[in-house]
């Protein structure tokens, strides 16, 4: 029997805690196999679209889930009190712009695809 899969969304509402006691809790359920991690609505956490403020809870969720459990997302309109939808994906861009093209197109498209059986898209 399939271990049921769960996705904590919004990369684990970040906006109630200091940084160390999040990432403390999200190492908690990144020791758990069956949960993967939506990076999503940390401009509306944490009111800010800046590469600097963003990059500790990517690069986190990337460092304890690994790239085969993280997949980016938006939370738009919600997150437009940080800036555009444009300004949230130039910093997702330029936060994995380290990681290889495979890592990007998992955390991009692949890994959403997967995680909610969506059909590839054709082209």
């Amino acid at each position: 029997m399939a271990a049921l899969v769960v996705v904590a969304e919004h990369t684990g509402w970040p906006d109630k805690e200091p940084f160390p006691e999040w990432r403390a809790g999200m190492a908690t359920l990144a020791a758990l196999p069956n949960v993967h991690c939506k990076l999503s609505g940390l401009g509306m956490a944490l009111r800010t679209m800046a590469v600097e403020e963003l990059r500790p809870y990517v690069e986190s969720c990337l460092d304890l889930f690994g790239v085969d459990r993280c997949f980016f997302g938006s939370n738009f309109p919600v997150d437009g009190v940080a800036g555009t939808y444009a300004d949230l994906l130039a910093a997702y861009q330029e936060i994995s712009a380290p990681l290889t093209e495979a890592e990007r197109r998992a955390l991009f498209s692949a890994n959403a695809r997967r995680r909610y059986r969506l059909a590839p898209v054709s082209r």
